[in-house]
């Protein structure tokens, strides 16, 4: 059962590439996008991309100079952030897009593949400098015994700053070029942290300030995300069709005005958090 099961469908390689083409422009078509702009509003469309386009305005005025020319030593030492910025950028981006064209599940579980990068980038971030690592909020988080869904964190950042301690130059090194931490990573076994024990340090490292609550925000806004995720039949394409009576087997996907409204509203409080973190870490690093 090696071989890919074939059909009569494609008969010849070159039949790919229109056949694909065709596929692009029938799920992503210029009609379902203005079709949607039109009918939510033109205005808070606008204001999504406004809100977007801060996002990746917010982390330039921290590494750029007054000509446009980015600060080399900024550029590395943010480098950590840098990577899952970039990727998270686009993915939002790519939601948006999705959302417009009326595939509300990819794009709420695009949503929250952005705020796994956001968190990440955050965490990998403050943990290559040391201040952090040494943060009395940390040794907090450390000293917990009785939550299973921290262990993986705290493994994470053990084997860390044990690989450290023993290696200052390997620490040095960290404080100029963030990025290096994920060489140093590749040293011991890289549990990948749970996100809750994950967004409440971030939260006490304060990067959500001055957002109140942000823990609860957040527990909230990714719990409704991870639904989106998890498929259940309400959440994807059919099942919300069928909540809000529209066409569910219809070609081009049919415009839901209720799922695009809640689907604006997860993409502000979202991209609130990716500005306001950005802009406290660049605070905090490049003071």
């Amino acid at each position: 059962m090696g071989n890919t099961l074939k059909g009569s469908w494609i008969t010849e390689s070159s039949d790919v590439y229109p056949f694909v083409l065709k596929w692009l422009q029938d799920d992503y078509s210029c009609h379902s996008l203005a079709t949607s702009i039109r009918c939510v509003g033109e205005e808070k469309i606008a204001n999504a991309v406004e809100s977007l386009l801060n996002v990746g305005h917010t982390l330039l005025q921290g590494i750029l100079d007054k000509d446009g020319k980015v600060i080399r030593e900024r550029y590395e030492k943010l480098s950590a952030f840098i990577l899952y910025h970039w990727d998270g950028t686009f993915t939002l981006r790519r939601s948006l897009i999705n959302a417009l064209c009326n595939f509300y599940n990819v794009a709420f579980v695009l949503l929250r593949c952005s705020m796994d990068m956001l968190f990440q980038g955050l965490l990998f971030q403050c943990l290559s400098q040391e201040k952090y690592r040494k943060s009395a909020e940390l040794d907090k988080i450390l000293s917990q015994t009785d939550e299973e869904k921290i262990k993986e964190l705290k493994r994470l950042i053990n084997g860390l700053k044990k690989i450290l301690d023993n290696n200052p130059k390997e620490s040095s090194h960290l404080e100029r070029t963030s990025v290096y931490i994920f060489d140093v990573l590749e040293l011991i076994h890289q549990p990948r942290p749970e996100i809750r024990p994950t967004y409440k340090l971030l939260a006490k490292w304060r990067l959500f300030d001055p957002i109140k609550r942000p823990e609860k925000i957040i527990a909230k806004l990714y719990g409704k995300l991870s639904f989106n995720a998890h498929e259940h039949i309400s959440t994807t394409d059919v099942g919300r069709a069928i909540l809000e009576g529209a066409e569910i087997f219809g070609v081009p996907q049919p415009f839901l005005k209720t799922s695009v409204e809640e689907y604006l509203g997860a993409f502000h409080d979202i991209v609130n958090l990716w500005i306001t973190s950005e802009r406290n870490l660049l605070n905090y690093m490049l003071k």
